[in-house]
């Protein structure tokens, strides 16, 4: 499960993806934006993605800018010249063709706007795209299939105005054991919080670099290696994060301060929990709740389904918004 780490942190909405298969968590997805304060959803069609995109391209990921007036999302771009040394092609029945690209469209223009591609590019797939907090900027999880013999997971900032992306290998963890994922923009665009994991270390934690090529990472969470902790996301002050917390089999939502568990003499000590149902994974903060993505355990559920709650920001109140026993309930395809 993975984090939608900057969506709209100053409204109550969030963006998300259900497969158009039940009982299979698969691509094709149909995109949805829900007002959880109320629970109402309102789907994205597929069917007016704008010229140019295949209506058979499934969509990757999808989140919304904090204000809640754009949508970014990643999406096979239906060329099967791309990405052909990659993971994912061909995929699902060949549903997946191309490279995952990342797109924008303003929310009250779907349908009538022709979304802007802001990546181009042959051989590398982007995932968990995002805006930064000032909504000047997208991050990204990238899978460079150009850098085989070195790093194949990246990051990349990409400004909006000029669509130029910065490549960052994260130091110590450009090796096959490591890899980086789910990126978070500070508030000031200097430093990126992500999930990753390097050379020294079996598990994963949290991790925060400069957003800068070749920058050398901080390890926030796990630096003990008791756990595995994936998925963070940043609030919108950029003064603490969520995180998703592997322990022993147990998935639990936790929340930390920016400077992390660095320091404490158990890892854990500092974090605080807020869920408890040992089944919660992706985890993002709207302006008055915390929205989970977590495993459904009625004895309705079909093959580990997933669907969203919300709780108050201290943990209490859960409210199911989803809850289909065979259907996925989703923002991002390839962090879940």
């Amino acid at each position: 499960l993975t984090g939608c780490s900057s969506s709209s942190n100053r409204t109550n909405l969030v963006a998300f993806l259900q497969p158009t298969v039940a009982a299979v968590h698969d691509i094709p997805s149909n995109p949805f934006v829900m007002d959880v304060s109320t629970a109402t959803a309102t789907t994205l069609p597929k069917t007016k993605e704008g010229t140019g995109l295949s209506l058979n391209n499934p969509f990757t990921g999808v989140h919304l800018s904090r204000d809640g007036q754009t949508v970014v999302f990643t999406m096979a771009d239906g060329n099967a010249a791309n990405c052909t040394d990659g993971f994912y092609q061909p995929l699902d029945n060949n549903d997946y063709v191309g490279c995952s690209q990342i797109y924008t469209v303003p929310l009250k223009g779907i349908g009538t706007v022709t979304p802007t591609q802001i990546t181009t590019d042959t051989n590398v797939d982007h995932f968990s795209a995002v805006f930064s907090p000032d909504e000047t900027m997208i991050v990204a999880g990238v899978v460079n299939y150009n850098n085989v013999a070195t790093s194949v997971y990246e990051l990349v900032t990409i400004p909006i105005a000029t669509k130029v992306e910065t490549f960052i290998a994260p130091a110590g963890m450009t090796t096959d054991l490591a890899y980086v994922e789910t990126p978070n923009l500070t508030p000031d665009n200097s430093q990126i919080v992500f999930d990753g994991r390097n050379a020294a270390h079996t598990l994963q934690g949290i991790w925060i670099t400069a957003n800068s090529a070749g920058s050398t990472p901080t390890q926030l969470t796990n630096v003990l290696g008791n756990f595995s902790d994936y998925n963070a996301s940043l609030s919108v002050d950029g003064t603490k994060f969520l995180f998703e917390r592997d322990n022993g089999g147990n998935y639990n939502i936790y929340e930390l301060p920016i400077a992390g568990e660095i320091g404490t003499t158990a890892g854990g000590t500092v974090a605080k929990p807020l869920t408890t149902d040992n089944k919660s994974g992706q985890a993002q903060y709207t302006r008055d709740y915390i929205v989970v993505n977590s495993f459904a355990t009625s004895a309705a559920n079909v093959d580990g389904k997933t669907y969203l709650y919300r709780i108050n920001r201290d943990g209490t109140g859960q409210v199911s918004l989803t809850d289909s026993p065979t259907i996925d309930s989703f923002w991002d395809w390839y962090d879940f």
